[in-house]
């Protein structure tokens, strides 16, 4: 509670101290200041946000490290383990922004097709795992989760949806040329 308190104080303290650095009015700059905040998430959105992320990498990791090495004898517990952490990591903004806006972020012009790819691979993996107990198809899926996931994360920070697809572009191309010259 004091750490939440503490983290309140110190939102509020920036706040005010970048309020005051851009100058202005007075009534400006509590204009400013109030309208900031309703963009600032609450302290208890921050912990239940690193939570969700501290759990999915948790969830992720256990996946990669114990049971990614037993694929062929256990995919069902590999993809149910991975699948929990992507979805975790997914969920974790809704902490900061709201659920309805992360929804509706989600479901956004731009972010559509990437919300389709990202929830029919985990489903693909866990059909693939679950019901068909195919590792191949299991291992297939989750690389194509991993996929969408990293094309999420960083449609979220300026420039890196960009960014990521000419590293693709890159990388298809060394692949093109190495598979091309034999």
């Amino acid at each position: 509670m004091a750490a939440q308190a503490l983290v309140s104080s110190a939102l509020a303290r920036a706040l005010a101290g970048a309020s005051a650095a851009a100058g202005g009015a007075a009534a400006a700059g509590s204009a400013a200041v109030g309208s900031a905040s309703a963009a600032v998430p609450s302290a208890t959105g921050v912990v239940y946000f690193a939570a969700l992320l501290g759990a999915g990498a948790l969830f992720l990791a256990i996946a990669f490290f114990v049971f990614l090495p037993m694929l062929v004898v256990a995919p069902a517990k590999f993809a149910a383990c991975f699948s929990l952490g992507s979805g975790l990591v997914v969920a974790a903004p809704a902490a900061l922004r709201g659920a309805k806006a992360h929804a509706a972020s989600m479901l956004g012009e731009d972010r559509r097709p990437l919300t389709a790819a990202y929830c029919g691979t985990l489903f693909l993996t866990l059909w693939a795992s679950l019901g068909l107990h195919s590792y191949f198809l299991s291992l297939v899926a989750c690389g194509g989760q991993i996929c969408a996931l990293a094309y999420y994360a960083a449609s979220y920070v300026p420039g890196g949806a960009a960014g990521l697809r000419a590293a693709g572009g890159v990388a298809a191309s060394a692949l093109g040329s190495v598979f091309s010259s034999k």
